[in-house]
């Protein structure tokens, strides 16, 4: 063959070698990010797209980036590349306002929309743990703060950051006064400020070595005072200018402020007091919770008091005589795992009406109370990792299934929950795959008395019932960590083997589950698996040999196969990977195929054995990559070590010449379990354990390290 005459078309600037039978492709090297791109693979997207921007925002390049044209691309100033929403995501705190309930957790705040609890947008800019957020009663600002001593206040229409303000010590506590014009900050040693939303500027600090650990705080609701408590006691600083105006002698570990003023309630450990904030005397009634209490809420009118409290349950009592009005459980999650269900709550909210409580123990919930009606409940007691999703082709969905929990489907446009499917909880769920017709597949296995089937149900999004039920015919079990793979026509379902044929690849019906054929590809080992685009080949990566000296074993001739489907035969292999490849997808022309291999190498290679090019080597841990649409852009996650601990560092890439043109962050946990691209090319979403993260390319910050004065990447901070 002529294979100059097929080279794909790379960098001007590169050099072709020839390595035996091939050709390698070497580029100079482009300048990169302050970051450690650790660059290693996962799910891929599928589909077509619009183009990509060159880095100007909406209307800035070409279908891809370049040239003038339309696109979408880096906005510039101001992108932050953090995602632009969670969904699914997880809770440890909660604030109503007037049209949204926050709900936070260690990596992001995500704003609901009060009237049906879909997200609208996640603000998740600190490069530290967040450690608390906001709302402002009207529901119009935001604030949040970390454990690196930084507030940040946003508006909730856009999650657009407003200003900044640094701290010398971690912040524990953040609120609004009541008309959302100043925030106020209380950090570890109960030093506490006042700050302006506007701009960031600090109207006043407390002086000296501040009040100890505070456990809960409360603003007046004419905004006057700002109420501290501590184990010992309660301190009143008066918001004009931070002076003590009196100090309560008892203090406890939860606080809530009557909407009148007239009381506070102050919880200590599973006691529930009702006190004068004047001078603090009993004006009862005094309840006994029978569990300790983390946080507490008052109703709008002040007549039920909700505590956040120990064993999975938010008790209301009536404030009139003491009595339990409700006990809002968790009764409906399922159990896989069977746990135990007594986390404790940390947060709780009355909706601005008061019809609605809100509460958090890790992950999010909201009951109507008048009947206790769960409206937001979890769908598994403990929410695992997500390491996997599949994109509708059609539709704006996204479907996934974390770590014992069932599929779930979300629409990620509109942030709204679209379809729970029922979890198999006597056997091993796998695939969780959308065919062309945007149909879902739920693949599990059925642990019967004296057998197992592999069965598979498809349903429609939205619909009642399944729309049918597969049972696979199959000699043996599939491997379960191999996932099902539709051909893009939707006729034929591949997979892997099983421990006993471990390199078999196998074609079964998606129509009825019948056998339709195999190939033995690999002798020891098969890994991913991934249909050409006109579904002519499979492309497929496994090894005949493996390494069984250490505990890991480890291949010691990785590859990839080319199997024609028409003849069910291997045609070519692609070599020269020094690890397990983790990740492959074809380019839309069929001849080439994009891989990431253990050793942290994300490669380009013609699937007749010929050329290569190496957009990154630089990884040493396995993370995923998402090839682009259109196949021009590839997103490399990669990690970023810090004095906070592992950030995702996503580059995106050009396939045709390795340069990056733009970055994504996930500040707080490296760990996403897959990535792909939407089918427009406008989102990247990954997989984590806190939500399914999304990315928007319009908010795609520059390839460039970020400081709060700049406009893209990581504060300043201490890198590793």
């Amino acid at each position: 063959m002529d294979t100059a005459a097929k080279l794909p078309p790379f960098a001007p600037n590169a050099r072709w070698l020839r390595r035996g039978r091939g050709l390698v492709l070497f580029v100079r090297s482009v300048p990169r990010p302050n970051c450690l791109l650790l660059a290693l693979v996962g799910s891929v997207a599928c589909g077509s797209s619009a183009g990509t921007g060159s880095g100007h925002g909406v209307g800035a390049g070409t279908p891809g980036f370049g040239d003038a044209g339309a696109g979408v691309g880096p906005s510039g100033a101001g992108a932050s590349g953090t995602p632009c929403l969670d969904l699914d995501a997880d809770a440890f705190q909660v604030s109503f306002g007037k049209d949204y309930l926050l709900a936070a957790n260690t990596e992001g705040l995500t704003l609901l929309r009060a009237d049906d609890f879909s997200a609208a947008r996640t603000f998740s800019m600190h490069r530290g743990t967040f450690s608390g957020g906001a709302l402002s009663p009207d529901g119009t600002r935001g604030a949040s703060i970390d454990v690196d001593g930084k507030l940040r206040l946003f508006a909730a229409a856009d999650a657009g950051q407003v200003a900044i303000a640094a701290f010398p010590d971690s912040l524990v506590r953040v609120g609004f006064v009541p008309d959302g014009s100043k925030v106020y900050v209380v950090d570890l040693a109960g030093v506490t400020s006042l700050v302006r939303w506007s701009d960031g500027a600090v109207l006043w600090q407390t002086a000296g070595a501040g009040v100890g650990v505070v456990n809960a705080t409360a603003v007046s609701p004419d905004g006057s005072e700002i109420a501290l408590c501590s184990s010992t006691a309660i301190s009143f600083l008066g918001t004009g200018d931070g002076s003590t105006r009196r100090k309560l002698s008892s203090g406890g570990t939860a606080l809530a402020y009557a909407p009148d003023g007239s009381y506070l309630a102050v919880a200590s450990g599973s006691s529930l007091g009702v006190v004068s904030p004047a001078d603090g005397r009993s004006i009862g009634p005094t309840i006994a919770a029978g569990d300790a209490i983390h946080d507490l809420a008052i109703s709008p009118d002040g007549s039920l008091l909700a505590a956040a409290a120990d064993f999975a349950h938010v008790p209301v009592f009536r404030r009139a005589d003491g009595t339990m009005a409700h006990d809002l459980k968790l009764t409906a999650a399922t159990n896989p795992q069977v746990q135990t269900a007594d986390a404790a709550f940390l947060s709780v909210a009355f909706s601005p009406d008061g019809s609605e409580v809100a509460a958090a123990e890790q992950r999010l919930h909201v009951w109507r109370l008048a009947d206790g009606a769960p409206l937001v409940q979890p769908d598994a007691l403990a929410n695992g990792m997500i390491w996997g999703q599949s994109l509708a082709y059609k539709d704006p969905y996204v479907a996934y299934a974390r770590v014992g929990g069932p599929a779930q489907v979300w629409d990620y446009t509109a942030g709204r929950l679209a379809a729970l499917m029922p979890l198999m909880t006597n056997g091993n769920q796998g695939t969780v795959a959308f065919d062309p017709d945007d149909h879902l597949l739920v693949d599990f296995e059925q642990i019967t008395a004296n057998s197992s089937v592999d069965l598979g149900t498809l349903y429609s999004v939205g619909g009642t019932a399944p729309v049918r039920t597969i049972t696979y015919a199959t000699m043996e079990q599939p491997d379960r960590a191999g996932a099902l793979v539709y051909s893009p026509d939707g006729r034929t379902l591949a997979g892997p083997g099983s421990s006993k044929q471990p390199g078999l690849l196998r074609f079964w019906s998606p129509m009825d589950g019948s056998a339709t054929g195999s190939v033995a590809v690999f002798a020891a080992a098969m890994g991913p698996i991934v249909w050409s685009p006109d579904g002519s080949l499979v492309a497929v990566a496994g090894a005949d040999h493996l390494d069984t000296s250490t505990t890991l074993m480890s291949p010691t001739d990785e590859a990839i196969r080319i199997v024609d489907f028409a003849s069910q035969k291997v045609v070519s292999t692609v070599t020269g990977f020094g690890d397990y490849i983790s990740g492959l997808a074809f380019l839309p022309d069929g001849r080439h195929v994009v891989s990431g291999d253990a050793t942290g190498l994300v490669r380009v290679s013609a699937v007749d054995g010929g050329a290569s090019l190496d957009l990154s080597h630089s990884a040493t841990l396995n993370a995923p990559f998402a090839l682009s649409p259109k196949g021009d852009l590839v997103a490399v996650r990669g990690t970023l070590w810090d004095k906070y601990g592992h950030n995702a560092s996503i580059a995106v890439l050009r396939t045709a010449d390795a340069v990056e043109v733009g970055h994504f962050y996930n500040y707080g946990d490296a760990n996403t379990g897959a990535m792909a691209w939407t089918p427009d090319g406008t989102k990247l979403v990954a997989g984590a354990a806190t939500a399914l993260h999304v990315f928007c390319a319009d908010q795609m910050a520059p390839p460039a390290p970020v400081t709060d004065g700049g406009t893209a990447g990581y504060d300043a901070g201490t890198t590793m």
